[in-house]
């Protein structure tokens, strides 16, 4: 409308020299009117419909919002059993671990199985040391039956010799020398345990 305006009295200063010429005015050859009214009307009701709009969206703002959060409730309300169900299963797996890790295996020291493994080694204990110990009584007999081997053969030997001192008694004194099998015998005493 600014410039509407600025062409008009643009106009009328061009208009001046040929109306003084003719003695006219030239407001009275061009007249403008502007009548801004409706167009002001029309800018007041838009930003008055513009500041409703702003208050309707901003209370729908406001009520989406709101509406978010019940949604949120409601979604935590309604995944409280699932997550609590979650918080289980995870409870449950550690405990399985835990529990695998407390039997464990038999060659993992400190573990149920481990003990349970050597608790059942223990009961063949006895058996054991019996069989050692009957292993241990044949290999003495083995010894004493070699010494009782070596007494003969030395018997053997030496038998001339006992003899003569057999028959060629001391007057004052009587010589006494006597290899004896009896010596050599092994007889067991009991048991390593006992």
């Amino acid at each position: 409308m600014e410039n509407f305006k600025s062409a008009h009295a643009s106009l009328l200063l061009n208009l001046r020299k040929d109306c003084n010429v003719l003695g006219i005015e030239p407001a009275t050859l061009v007249n403008l009117t502007v009548n801004l009214a409706p167009v002001r009307g029309a800018s007041e009701a838009a930003a008055k419909a513009l500041s409703e709009q702003d208050s309707a969206v901003a209370l729908s703002a406001a009520g989406v919002d709101k509406l978010t959060q019940e949604i949120d409730q409601l979604t935590e309300k309604l995944d409280a059993p699932n997550s609590a169900y979650q918080k289980y299963v995870e409870a449950v797996r550690l405990w399985k671990e835990r529990r695998e890790e407390i039997i464990g295996s038999t060659d993992a020291a400190g573990t149920i199985e481990y003990f349970k493994k050597k608790a059942d080694e223990l009961k063949t204990l006895p058996a054991q040391i019996a069989a050692v110990e009957k292993l241990r009584d044949k290999k003495v007999e083995e010894i004493f039956q070699h010494i009782a081997a070596l007494v003969e053969n030395y018997k053997k030997f030496y038998r001339p010799v006992q003899e003569f001192i057999s028959g060629h008694r001391r007057r004052d004194k009587k010589i006494q020398a006597r290899l004896q099998r009896e010596h050599c015998r092994y007889k067991p005493r009991g048991s390593v345990s006992g």
